[in-house]
């Protein structure tokens, strides 16, 4: 029984010894890179040891020896699931997040607010219109503070008094719950031409809880005419010889059971026409025409006629438009417009007339000038033209006949007022070759503005009217007579006369401050300008000066409903005259206003007469000829010439 005993107390010291060889080598395996271990030299241990070291992996590789269970298999695909579920509801999550981060319910998109018109979009010109807008807040949050402006096409006006025109409208709109629905109503006449297609821009201003910062919806809703209030139409011949007249008729029909008030025609002339008359004055030019009123039912037509020059096969357009008067001579809401074309047809004799380098054959001069004139004679058969005459007759009353030139060998002939060219003056008139043509030249002088019985004229304007006539032999019909004419008008422009003075003691203006001027010390002086006018009418005359920087304006202007204004920071003021009728000054008083300035000398200007005012000028549009008129004046200075109280030196300043 002792032996045994013996043997385990021999072996338990052995056993220890291969135990810690064993996990020495592990620990060396462990440790090393390079070294593959088998699980029998990772252990070295006897089956009948106490410890057996486990086999260490080669790779990450499954355990072939693994086998799962049933139960194991189950609870792994439920974690698969639970897993998958987790993802699907954090992504679900975000997007929502995301959602009502962008654009949710905490947030209000101007895409929410709908403007819709709630009648229906096609309307009749020139009746009043009531329509209703609606407003929809399709936005979770309240809309606050919210207004509506309404912007009308150019032209509308208010329903109510038709001749107040109406360019926008605001509306206050209060709170606008969410997905709620508020109704406005309108009313206003739109005017146009049927089809014409009219746009009105709604314009919602907001705010939302939270915030002070001002939201703007914009929306534009489209209308359509779809009546006309009248039938615009030209009447013109499809053809017209170069050189000849032509008269154009424009009808306008009333298609409304309302009348239709102050209307206008404008009509657009094509290159080549030379305006004439009308059977109707003109109210401004030679191409506006008041209409006036016109009843349900009612035409009324302007006659129109003129002279047409151009070249083979061209084609000329002209325009008209009619509208309802913004001004005395614009359209503001036009009604209609239309247009007819026709062509030219060189005729197979042909003149043509210039006048100062204008082939129209029209031009606008002043009383006292010199028209350069000049006639093309050409020839467009396939045969000659003979023993050619040529003539011009000319109007004296506004001519003056000793300042009357002909070149070319013509000759002026006062006996019947013409001026002449034939073949016993001119050798090349005795036969005009086939496509040949021959140029002849004259002038002729105005009177002047200060003749006899010149100033009461009105509009003043002459025509000078060429023939030429000469003899074509052909092959088979023998000699024919052959003529042609042509045309060419001169207006006369009105004289805008502009008096400029300066004033201290005249009576009726109120002196102030010493005189001579001191240094220092502040003297008022007034100016006064005057405006008279001869032959036309004028319109938007304006005389526009400025002042010298040492210059104080003081205003008060006398009359006082005279428009005078001074602006302070460009130190330039102006009188807005307006219209200025013909004769101004001549038959009645002239067009005056006084105003006043002030001088403050300063040590340097000592000696001197300074400046007062400096820049003056007037000007104004000719209503006949429309050409614009100008006319300045020297600078005005305390040099007080045209005062009573005027000494000489009282305009130097004194210490």
């Amino acid at each position: 029984m002792e032996e045994p005993e013996s043997n385990n107390q021999e072996q338990e010291p052995k056993q220890e010894e291969d135990i810690k060889g064993s996990l020495e080598r592990i620990s060396e395996s462990l440790t090393s890179r390079q070294r593959n271990v088998t699980s029998e030299q990772a252990a070295g241990i006897s089956k009948t040891s106490l410890y057996t070291a486990p086999s260490a992996p080669t790779s990450w590789q499954p355990d072939p020896t693994y086998n799962e269970t049933p139960e194991m298999k189950k609870k792994k695909k439920k974690l698969h699931i639970f897993v998958a579920g987790a993802a699907i509801f954090f992504l679900i999550t975000v997007a929502f997040a995301a959602y009502i981060f962008i654009g949710g319910s905490n947030q209000v998109s101007p895409d929410n607010i709908h403007v819709s018109l709630v009648d229906s979009p096609n309307i009749s010109a020139g009746k009043p219109y009531d329509f209703t807008i609606t407003i929809q807040n399709d936005n979770t949050v309240e809309l606050q503070n919210a207004s509506l402006v309404v912007t009308y096409p150019i032209g509308t006006r208010t329903s109510t008094e038709p001749h107040t025109a109406l360019q926008r409208e605001t509306r206050s709109l209060g709170s606008i719950t969410s997905n709620s629905i508020i109704k406005k109503d309108f009313s206003a006449i739109f005017y146009g031409e049927k089809g014409e297609t009219k746009i009105l821009t709604f314009v919602i201003q907001y705010q939302v809880v939270g915030s002070d910062t001002p939201f703007v919806k914009t929306e534009e809703v489209p209308i359509t005419i779809d009546d006309s209030l009248v039938s615009l139409v030209v009447s013109v011949a499809n053809q017209y010889e170069s050189g000849t007249d032509m008269e154009a008729t424009v009808s306008i029909v009333s298609n409304t059971d309302t009348t239709i008030q102050n209307l206008i025609l404008v009509a657009e002339y094509p290159f080549g026409f030379t305006y004439k008359s009308a059977d109707r004055e003109p109210l401004a030019g030679d191409n506006i025409w008041s209409i006036g009123d016109i009843k349900p039912g009612e035409t009324k037509e302007v006659r129109i006629r003129g002279a047409v020059n151009g070249t083979n096969n061209d084609e000329r357009t002209l325009r008209v438009r009619l509208g309802i008067a913004g001004g005395r001579t614009e359209i503001a809401s036009l009604i209609s417009e239309t247009s007819r074309t026709y062509s030219i047809k060189e005729p197979l004799f042909n003149v043509v007339m210039e006048l100062n380098g204008k082939e129209s054959g029209d031009t606008n001069v002043s009383m006292g000038d010199t028209v350069f004139g000049s006639l093309r004679i050409t020839n467009n058969l396939t045969e000659s033209i003979e023993n050619v005459k040529v003539s011009i007759d000319v109007p004296t009353a506004l001519v003056n006949e000793k300042e009357i030139s002909v070149d070319s060998k013509g000759t002026y002939r006062s006996l019947d007022k013409q001026i002449i060219w034939d073949k016993s003056l001119l050798d090349s008139l005795a036969r005009i070759l086939p496509g040949e043509s021959i140029k002849l030249s004259f002038s002729i002088k105005n009177k002047g503005a200060f003749d006899a019985g010149i100033q009461s004229v009105r509009n003043p304007h002459y025509t000078l009217s060429a023939n030429a006539s000469g003899v074509t032999v052909g092959d088979v019909n023998g000699a024919n007579t052959t003529l042609a004419s042509a045309e060419g008008l001169v207006k006369i422009n009105s004289i805008l006369s502009l008096t400029s003075n300066s004033y201290y003691a005249r009576s009726g203006v109120p002196n102030a401050g010493p005189l001579p001027p001191r240094v220092n010390q502040k003297t008022i002086y007034a100016i006064r300008w005057s405006l008279t006018n001869a032959y036309n009418s004028l319109t938007n005359t304006v005389v526009s000066a400025s002042l010298p920087p040492y210059i104080e304006w003081v205003g008060a202007q006398s009359p006082a409903s005279e428009n005078v204004s001074f602006d302070e920071n460009a130190r330039t003021l102006s009188w807005n005259v307006g219209r200025l009728p013909a004769g101004v000054g001549q038959n009645t008083a002239p067009a005056e206003v006084t105003f006043y300035v002030a001088l403050t000398p300063t040590l340097s200007q000592e000696g001197s007469a300074p400046t007062l005012v400096q820049d003056i000028k007037a000007d104004a549009r000719d209503e006949y000829t429309n050409s614009s008129l100008s006319v300045s004046r020297e600078v005005l200075t305390t040099f007080i010439v045209n005062d009573p109280a005027y000494v000489y030196g009282i305009e130097k300043v004194v210490q």
